[in-house]
């Protein structure tokens, strides 16, 4: 079992190659578990109080853009589709590497199979939800709910406190 994110299209290739056979994505447990979580490394955004929203929206567009994506995505999948779509292309084509593993054994890299692409796309295809990679949020989400996991706080005291300790966090961030 390996524990793992879809996050660099070119790592799903090495880890078939290491590990063999074929992946299954669990996913978060979640209230509802439908769609995807898509974690974000870099976050923009524009502020409320900017004076030149128009200028400032110009500005981000550029980070979607294709010609910006192909040139600045080496370790994130692209958000921009046709980016996206080329890179998936790219990686179902043989490499002909070898990686050395730490007991000394090596393995191929091999190109994606159109199975293994279908199931990355559908992953990308249905992100329903998007987590900040603010780790500040994330230790007081599992916080409270490691306490209900363990059996100390029903579920709705996990939420309540959950949604407590967040809003006090983001009004002091305001």
């Amino acid at each position: 079992m390996k524990i793992g994110n879809v996050g660099q299209l070119d790592f799903f290739r090495h880890d078939i190659a290491s590990f063999g056979g074929d992946f299954v994505f669990k996913g978060y447990p979640a209230e509802n578990r439908d769609g995807n979580v898509f974690l974000t490394m870099q976050n923009l955004a524009i502020s409320e109080t900017c004076t030149d929203k128009d200028a400032a929206w110009e500005f981000l567009r550029i980070f979607l853009t294709e010609e910006y994506q192909r040139d600045n995505t080496i370790y994130s999948i692209p958000a921009n589709k046709v980016v996206f779509e080329e890179q998936l292309k790219e990686f179902m084509k043989p490499t002909g590497s070898w990686i050395p593993l730490a007991d000394g054994t090596e393995f191929e890299i091999k190109g994606l199979s159109q199975k293994q692409a279908d199931m990355i796309r559908d992953i990308v295809n249905n992100i329903t939800r998007v987590r900040s990679s603010d780790d500040t949020i994330w230790t007081l989400v599992s916080e409270s709910a490691s306490d209900f996991f363990n059996g100390l706080i029903t579920a709705r005291d996990a939420a309540r406190i959950i949604q407590s300790r967040v809003s006090i966090y983001l009004a002091e961030q305001g």
